[in-house]
């Protein structure tokens, strides 16, 4: 929102103003703790990341649901405090009656490593003192703190806004220095930068030379910051467009996520009404299939028009996918903020809603009466998955043939269970498929099947898996395919005739591999008369499909031609065989390659035949 994207400007007079008001805001370090960043007392709260969900420290699945602080990312840039607004236990304890769980604090780069000439009483050891009092006072109130990098900028330039992405120069710095004093705290989770836009999705992992002309971090090098100081928090990683395209036409967060040796990332989402993607439809094509692989928290969720019509659909919506939501922003329009183009979520620190806050908080006091809580998060309902079996063997089957098999599945949980993907992947994947998945919105207590074939490519033990990607904690499950093909029998040819003679022609496969097999013909003369002559050899033509191509055919001359769909083959006898006496059978070989299809459309000295199998 353009409110919240300009530098919040404030005369050093309203500053004084502020400092001397009532609300208990504590605007220098000197009214803090002394205590050193990240020693904070022991928190209450734990989170990680497990499959797509968030867990907290009991294990129970959670979703972070809360709002916003503002004003750590410019108030010690513009030199004129530290927060805006009280950072008191009481002004979190009105936050704990919206039944807040999380709360996003934004980070100023220079502020925090004390460069780039930001005043000393409110950068360096003081801004990270204050930050880590927070942190202790969220904590204290079961309230799980998200630190969130802003505000940076690079070399010598002053960190007064936010920049298309994470400054090379800086960025990764804070985050060692922010993740070295947080790495013993297990209820603390870094988000790596704010709203990358106006980049591509490479430059996002791998950093660039931004139009700006300096070279920005990419999400990759921020992850190995915090990792190579053995933190092992959850990590949120923003999407582009001002971190609300998880998915477009160029790429998509699954696509380019990030290597994180310990599978903690958490894909975030900046969700406005005026935002690129901000429909039921859209939240479905982009959000929805990367919230079934990873956990999607919406870092910001706003609308610009001092209501609520649009957060209500979004939170609905959210509500059914399990994804997390922030409102943007726990500032007060008592102080300066706007309702609309802050936007504001409350009127005053003790909490009373603004016009657009109060949907925000309705919603999740209607959530919290349907059940308590608990500390770290508010455990919501979620399903369980219980199979009927984790390997299907399907019965001996012959090749081209089908079997079938069914898998139920019964959700032991407390939620509704939908299996939005069932894939299979393995040595022999394209021999089996899901045939049916009535695993839609499976209430709690009942059972629903997926219905799997087993159509074997050739002879010998096939194999794969099937992994259900679903809402249980347990996802995805792993379910092992097996079965046994059989070569097809090979029938007695009838005989064509062939002049005053007559041919019989069989065709079986004497090897295979996934993309191609070896394959043999065997030309006999059932007739009493020498078929071929010198002058006129014995001809076999067949077809192909025109994508597959032979690599070698041999007992034959061989010459290839390509119409509509067909690969038209033609096998001429070889001039050390131009006859075929009465009795006598001859083998043509070939192999192909792309593909597996046997042999259509076969004539033999001009004369419709077909092969025995």
């Amino acid at each position: 929102m353009l409110g919240k994207r300009l530098t919040k400007l404030r005369a050093l007079a309203l500053a004084s103003a502020v400092l001397v008001g009532s609300g208990g805001l504590v605007t220098t370090a000197s009214a803090l703790s002394s205590s050193s960043a990240g020693a904070a007392t022991t928190p209450v709260v734990s989170v990680s990341v497990v499959g797509n969900h968030i867990v907290n420290g009991s294990g129970q699945v959670i979703r972070l649901l809360g709002a916003n602080r503002s004003g750590t990312e410019y108030a010690c840039s513009q030199g004129w405090g530290l927060f805006d607004g009280p950072n008191t236990a009481a002004s979190v304890a009105a936050m704990k009656t919206w039944d807040i769980n999380s709360i996003r604090v934004p980070l100023n780069e220079d502020c925090w490593l004390g460069i780039n000439g930001v005043n000393a009483a409110y950068s360096g050891a003081n801004y990270q003192s204050a930050i880590a009092n927070y942190v202790s006072v969220l904590q204290a109130a079961g309230i799980v703190p998200i630190l969130d990098l802003h505000w940076n900028a690079p070399g010598t330039t002053l960190a007064s806004s936010q920049q298309l992405m994470a400054d090379a120069d800086h960025s990764p710095a804070f985050w060692t220095s922010v993740a070295t004093a947080y790495k013993s705290n297990p209820g603390v989770i870094f988000d790596l930068y704010n709203e990358p836009h106006d980049i591509s999705w490479s430059c996002w992992l791998n950093g660039c030379t931004t139009s700006g002309g300096w070279v920005s971090a990419g999400m990759q090098q921020l992850v190995n910051a915090v990792r190579a100081t053995g933190a092992t928090q959850p990590i949120m990683v923003g999407g582009l467009n001002w971190g609300g395209d998880l998915s477009d036409s160029s790429g998509n967060w699954l696509q380019f996520e990030p290597n994180d040796p310990l599978h903690q990332l958490i894909a975030s989402v900046h969700i406005y009404n005026f935002s690129q993607y901000n429909t039921v439809a859209s939240w479905n094509s982009t959000i929805a299939p990367t919230a079934a692989v990873v956990p999607v928290v919406t870092g910001e969720m706003g609308e610009n028009d001092c209501n609520t019509t649009f957060i209500n659909q979004y939170m609905a919506w959210a509500d059914s996918q399990g994804v997390s939501y922030l409102g943007w922003a726990w500032d007060s329009t008592g102080s300066g903020w706007s309702c609309g183009s802050g936007p504001a979520l409350i009127a005053d620190y003790t909490g009373t809603p603004s016009p657009f806050g109060i949907g925000l908080q309705q919603h999740l006091l209607a959530l919290a009466g349907g059940g308590s809580p608990g500390t770290g998060g508010t455990a919501v309902p979620a399903p369980n998955v219980a199979l009927s079996t984790s390997s299907v063997a399907f019965p001996s089957t012959q090749v081209g043939k089908t079997a079938s098999a069914s898998v139920t599945v019964t959700n032991t949980g407390n939620a509704a269970l939908t299996v939005q993907s069932a894939s299979i992947s393995g040595a022999n994947a394209s021999d089996f498929a899901v045939s049916s998945n009535t695993c839609n919105a499976t209430a709690a207590g009942s059972t629903c099947s997926l219905g799997v074939t087993f159509t074997p490519s050739a002879s010998g033990s096939r194999a794969a898996s099937l992994s259900l990607s679903d809402g249980a904690v347990s996802s995805p499950q792993v379910i092992s395919l097996s079965g046994t093909a059989t070569a097809p029998p090979t029938p007695t040819p009838s005989p064509t005739p062939v002049g005053s003679g007559s041919v019989s022609l069989s065709y079986q496969v004497t090897n295979s591999w996934g993309s191609g097999l070896q394959a043999a013909i065997v030309i006999t003369n059932t007739g009493t008369t020498t078929i071929g002559s010198a002058t006129s050899p014995w001809v076999l033509k067949f077809a192909l499909p025109s994508n597959e191509a032979v690599y070698s055919l041999w007992n034959a001359t061989g010459t290839y031609a390509t119409s509509g769909a067909n690969l038209n083959v033609t096998a001429t006898a070889p001039s050390w065989q131009q006859t075929l006496a009465p009795g006598q059978s001859w083998t043509v070989g070939y192999v192909t390659g792309n593909g597996i299809a046997a042999p259509t459309a076969c004539t033999f000295n001009g004369v419709s035949c077909s092969f025995a199998k």
